[in-house]
């Protein structure tokens, strides 16, 4: 937890400022600026967005993901906030937020009840979504890239560090700049997620086809 500019917080509204205590108060390792996980925060917000490459899985119908289809099923009950029931308590499970600034623009599209949940989807963009959220799937099969992305978001640069020896090349460290093996982590890795996403967008063309063959038959 660190308060970057006291003058700037007395002055905010009470409202705002239970919204801050709320978020320092409850949650995981909530932290207001600052550097997150040993990087910058554009940097780290990049890796966040490679998220969108990932396919969870969640297969949404009329509104319901299928895991929460089966409880429907099963008990007659189902939830369609389904992961993000939580949000509004923990406020998105937000575990960095760059500055007061950015804290006071998530204020007033926060929701006590819902969080930054809506029924189209988050309110909040990918580079600022939480991890808890980034890494979360109910079921899910995980490929080796996605595996590596989930690390690097949870651990920062000493995941980054073991990718680029494993993957890139060996380094004397020390002489390699932490920006530059950042970037170079980050091309790698989005190339192999956006490989995955062609295949899965290829396979479920000809699945489709496949489909309409066999009405047509």
């Amino acid at each position: 937890m660190t308060f970057c500019d006291k003058k700037y917080y007395n002055k905010l509204s009470k409202s705002f400022s239970k919204f801050l205590e709320h978020y320092l108060k409850y949650g995981y390792q909530h932290q207001l600026c600052g550097s997150p996980k040993g990087m910058s925060a554009p940097s780290y917000g990049r890796f966040k967005e490679l998220t969108s490459l990932i396919d969870y899985e969640c297969d949404f119908k009329d509104g319901l993901c299928k895991v929460q289809r089966k409880y429907d099923v099963a008990v007659g009950d189902s939830n369609p906030k389904c992961c993000c029931a939580g949000c509004g308590n923990n406020i998105g499970y937000l575990d960095y937020i760059p500055s007061y600034e950015d804290a006071e623009q998530l204020w007033k599209i926060y929701s006590p009840v819902d969080g930054f949940w809506t029924d189209k989807g988050c309110r909040l963009p990918r580079n600022i979504r939480s991890v808890t959220c980034l890494i979360h799937s109910c079921e899910m099969n995980y490929s080796e890239p996605v595996i590596w992305l989930f690390d690097i978001l949870r651990n920062g640069i000493h995941s980054i560090d073991e990718y680029y020896l494993q993957h890139i090349g060996f380094y004397e460290r020390g002489d390699c700049g932490s920006h530059i093996k950042s970037e170079d982590v980050y091309k790698h890795l989005k190339s192999r997620l956006q490989y995955e996403r062609n295949i899965r967008i290829t396979n479920q063309a000809h699945m489709d086809e496949f489909e309409q063959m066999k009405f047509s038959w």
